[in-house]
């Protein structure tokens, strides 16, 4: 008898509000988006949300979620809650994980200062400097583009030989032509 109550107790524990359900559905989200699962680990981190103690951890959990299931703002939104942290790898995958979304949208200013911030707590991130370095050649391009002009502006001077060059082309334009090229063939209905 004692063997039963034991076995029921525990799953008890583990499922109910106590401290003990939050990390269960923690370890269940973890499980299902491992499998691919992102709906199923959505409703799991939901679930641990409503423990406080560790309500950060959730909120990037969360977020990863979303972004996996292609919620971006949702994401954003979580992973803003995220950043407020103090532990510092986590405070890390946030920063990073915000700016990879943000270099995807093209905010590449905004994803620089995320993948700056993630370097500030691990100057040793591969994958945060590999990003910043994209991100800073993707700025510079921008940069570039936006300086070239792109309608040139013509002198005032050569305007008139602007203008007798476009009235050609507009008259060309209004005449027909035909070709004068002999065929050897009898051209079909849809050649024509």
């Amino acid at each position: 008898m004692r063997k039963i109550v034991c076995i029921i107790f525990i799953p008890a524990l583990l499922a109910g509000c106590s401290r003990f359900g939050s990390y269960y559905h923690v370890a269940q989200g973890a499980r299902a988006y491992a499998n691919g699962d992102y709906q199923r680990a959505n409703i799991a981190y939901i679930e641990a949300s409503g423990s406080a103690d560790s309500g950060l951890q959730i909120a990037f959990n969360l977020g990863t979620v979303y972004y996996a299931l292609g919620e971006v703002s949702a994401a954003e939104s979580e992973w803003q809650i995220a950043e407020g942290t103090a532990d510092q790898e986590l405070a890390y995958r946030v920063f990073f994980n915000h700016g990879v979304l943000l270099y995807e949208r093209g905010e590449y200013a905004e994803a620089y200062e995320k993948f700056r911030n993630a370097l500030e707590i691990e100057p040793t991130g591969i994958e945060a400097k590999i990003n910043l370095e994209l991100t800073m050649e993707k700025m510079e391009v921008r940069k570039r583009e936006s300086q070239t002009v792109i309608s040139p502006q013509v002198p005032r001077e050569g305007r008139a030989e602007v203008d007798l060059i476009m009235n050609y082309l507009k008259k060309m334009e209004g005449e027909v032509w035909e070709s004068t090229e002999v065929l050897e063939y009898e051209p079909l209905p849809r050649d024509l």
